[in-house]
């Protein structure tokens, strides 16, 4: 099975190390993050990436990282996958639950 892994999950795993604030929780995200790329079940799709390099202050830290998020598959993003994103934020916004334009992406994409 592969699964689409979001922004949240491969920022915990990417930090430099765990603080005091980690929880058991992130510790546990992280460590099944790991299992999937250990049988290469983890993928990624373009605006997910996108937000992993975006706002990295030093030249040398967005080449590593682009290196390193691309030894990932990358789900193909279709026309239809934004459109079938679009409804979904607009059904979820109807019972009151907020979501990004990237998170109902990979919404849509997972279904």
């Amino acid at each position: 099975m592969s699964v689409i892994v979001d922004t949240s999950v491969w920022s915990l795993a990417l930090k430099r190390r765990a603080s005091a604030k980690t929880t058991a929780k992130q510790g546990e995200i992280v460590q099944e993050l790991v299992k999937l790329i250990d049988k290469s079940s983890a993928l990624i799709v373009a605006p997910v990436r996108q937000e992993l390099l975006s706002g990295l202050s030093f030249k040398d830290q967005f080449q590593k990282l682009k290196e390193i998020l691309r030894a990932f598959p990358e789900v193909i993003v279709v026309g239809d996958d934004y459109e079938n994103a679009a409804e979904l934020s607009n059904l979820a916004s109807a019972k009151g639950i907020q979501s990004t334009p990237v998170d109902s992406l990979v919404w849509a994409i997972a279904i």
